[in-house]
């Protein structure tokens, strides 16, 4: 495996190991479920997407590396919230049901 650099601090990133406890990236799926897998069906892993493991910077719990991910999140949030359509509940006009069904 070949080092990877943390674009945060510039640290050597560590290989971590899966913590789902997968085999290099794949888990039996008969183990999962049963009825759709037979014994020996390796899936990947839905964690670290068939890989076995993560390239983890050591300084990951650090106050830059913190501010950098709370920087990300919010550029995330806001770029996936729908923009405010002003004025569209005021302009929707609700007809009062009438007739024989209404009861008037």
């Amino acid at each position: 495996m070949v080092a990877t650099i943390c674009k945060i601090c510039g640290s050597d990133k560590e290989w971590e190991r899966c913590w789902i406890g997968c085999e290099e990236g794949y888990y039996d799926g008969y183990d999962d479920d049963p009825l759709w897998y037979e014994p020996g069906d390796m899936i990947p892993c839905s964690a670290c997407n068939g890989k076995g493991g993560f390239w983890i910077c050591p300084n990951v719990a650090d106050e830059q590396h913190r501010a950098f991910f709370e920087d990300e999140r919010n550029r995330l949030r806001a770029s996936t919230e729908s923009p405010a359509l002003p004025g569209i509940a005021s302009q929707v006009e609700i007809p009062l049901a009438s007739g024989p069904e209404s009861g008037a």
